[in-house]
């Protein structure tokens, strides 16, 4: 994980004693800490205690949401207030942050609790980061969640919004009843993988339902930013610039300036080998396979794997119904035998965290009420209250102590950040232009040397409206960035 600044905000500093003599009082009853999630000694604890809270979009979670907070009432005594806001009522919430009167807790999108948050709305989440709650005894806080994911919620502008409960990242959705009938393992490695793809298309079984028909299908920028990734791995201390061990587009902007970023590197060609090789067990007509067509095919017993997001588990698991099992699993690893610069670990992809726990900054007037509120956040979002999420709302939870069903332990995200976006947050021109080439490359019209100038080019173009970036220090992942508007 990248190394956290050694300053911590004026704020914190000055409130720490006064939340944690504040939470001592609100918790000094509490009994069988061992259990995730322990039960105060009194229901009387935090009787007379209202906590308001509003939820943006909560869809098919809020039936859960309504169950834990029952549950969280009548272990605590405590009266929890809440509302599911949605379409045009959404900017009635903002409407009351904006005059003071927001709701104590805020559970919404990552764009959402960012905005919220630079507006100056929300409670800094820095501190509670590193503590330990009494529903997770044997880690702090940030350590229940992938290092991808808890990097993401520090900002650049310094602090920590709030704390999430799922995200959308990327997943290989794989046909158990295939593999199984087949005899096949669920491969872990590159070299497994393309294996499992030969001999499933050996039997006249489409290996892999590969969504490729416009620039808006992701599957192959996914794939190449991982595998990227997994062969680079060294570049990253070379290009960071701001030291928090990701690289931005501004740095991609001066890395290429400089010279550091080549798509025509040997370790990224071989990626693109790879990648090419892979293409041959896809669907026949992959360029005519949409996201959507790809997971119905997969969905309809038609292909025996597929590529998507863990928001689509859902969707997926409604379309396969009982048609037969499925599984999850992460992009392979990339291995030595495969490549001989893999470091030998996955990266994950990830999009946004979501769902996430935010607390109204007004609360710390009364640090009574605040170590209250942060108790009912904590209970929320503890690696308990996950437990079951999925099997009753679809959503993948991400805490790392979560229970998961046997066939999704696939979601649990232990692979690597992605540090470089080679593939990504370009902007739409460059997208094209890729998937232009990318096209004539699995057509045998480019050569893989062909391609990868083609990937400079488009880099080139892309980056020539980016500010490079110069050395600065930042714990943040989310770094404030300047983007094409195309």
């Amino acid at each position: 994980m990248n190394n956290r600044s050694e300053k911590k905000s004026s704020r914190i500093a000055k409130t720490s004693a006064l939340l944690l003599a504040a939470l001592f009082a609100v918790t000094f009853c509490f009994s069988g800490c061992a259990s995730k999630t322990s039960k105060l000694n009194s229901i009387q604890s935090l009787s007379g205690t209202t906590i308001t809270v509003v939820q943006h979009n909560a869809g098919a979670t809020e039936a859960g949401t309504k169950s834990l907070i029952s549950q969280y009432e009548k272990d605590t005594g405590a009266n929890v207030k809440y509302e599911n806001v949605s379409g045009s009522d959404i900017t009635k919430t903002e409407d009351s942050f904006r005059k003071s009167n927001g709701p104590d807790v805020f559970i919404g999108s990552f764009s959402d609790v960012k905005k919220y948050y630079n507006n100056n709305w929300l409670y800094d989440f820095t501190d509670l980061y590193d503590q330990k709650s009494r529903y997770e005894l044997r880690k702090t806080w940030e350590k229940e969640l992938p290092t991808a994911i808890a990097d993401k919620m520090y900002m650049s502008t310094g602090g920590v919004p709030g704390y999430p409960v799922s995200a959308d990242y990327v997943r290989i959705y794989y046909n158990k009843n295939i593999m199984y009938n087949q005899k096949l393992k669920v491969p872990k490695t590159w070299k497994d993988f393309i294996q499992v793809c030969s001999k499933l298309h050996s039997h006249g079984i489409t290996a892999f339902a590969f969504p490729n028909k416009t620039e808006k299908d992701k599957a192959w920028a996914w794939f190449n930013d991982s595998i990227s990734n997994q062969l680079t791995n060294g570049v990253t201390r070379k290009i960071d610039l701001n030291g928090n061990n990701y690289v931005d587009v501004n740095e991609l902007s001066a890395a290429y300036n400089d010279g550091k970023l080549n798509a025509s590197s040997s370790n990224l060609k071989t990626g693109y080998r790879l990648m090419k090789n892979f293409s041959k067990y896809w669907e026949n007509n992959s360029n005519e396979v949409s996201s959507v067509d790809a997971e119905n095919l997969f969905a309809s017993g038609k292909a025996a794997m597929t590529v998507s997001t863990s928001s689509r588990y859902g969707y997926l698991s409604n379309k396969v119904k009982d048609n037969f099992n499925f599984g999850v699993m992460k992009i392979p690893v990339v291995t030595t035998a495969s490549a001989p610069s893999a470091m030998g670990e996955s990266v994950v992809i990830l999009n946004d965290p979501s769902f996430i726990y935010s607390i109204n900054k007004d609360v710390s007037v009364n640090k009574q009420h605040l170590a209250a509120t942060i108790d009912f956040v904590r209970y929320m979002t503890s690696s308990g209250a996950q437990n079951g999420l999925i099997e009753k709302t679809s959503v993948v939870p991400v805490s790392l102590d979560a229970v998961l069903p046997t066939d999704l332990q696939g979601f649990k995200i232990t692979e690597e950040p992605l540090r470089i976006p080679y593939f990504s947050k370009l902007g739409n021109d460059f997208n094209k232009m890729v998937f232009s080439s990318e096209k004539s490359y699995l057509d045998g019209k480019y050569s893989t040397e062909k391609y990868a100038k083609r990937i400079n080019i488009a880099y080139g173009k892309a980056l020539s409206n980016i500010k490079p970036a110069k050395r600065w220090k930042t714990r943040s992942r989310d770094t404030l960035i300047t983007i094409p508007n195309n």
